[in-house]
């Protein structure tokens, strides 16, 4: 993603990442196999597949170079209560 969309500052961060949501939606819907997509205890998660690998997307985007950072930010900036503990988003 090399467009200036995705790399300029933006400053609403929930319109950035509700574009990287419905992004990765399509990618995922197209591309993960079902065996991932219907595994074990998968009604038990706290946020979908697809919320985790926007908010590492989001993260890169916005300059963060470690998931310890990123998670941080997601907790501060995107979620505040319904996302899951730092060992189960890595």
């Amino acid at each position: 993603m090399q467009s200036p969309k995705y790399i300029d500052n933006y400053t609403d961060t929930h319109t950035v990442f509700n574009q990287i949501l419905e992004i990765v939606v399509k990618l995922y819907k197209k591309c993960i196999p079902a065996v991932i997509k219907h595994r074990k205890n998968v009604d038990k998660l706290v946020q979908p597949d697809t919320v985790i690998i926007a908010c590492v997307l989001w993260g890169f985007m916005l300059g963060y170079n470690s998931q310890r950072a990123t998670y941080r930010a997601v907790r501060t900036i995107l979620f505040f209560t319904e996302f899951p503990s730092r060992t189960r988003y890595t």
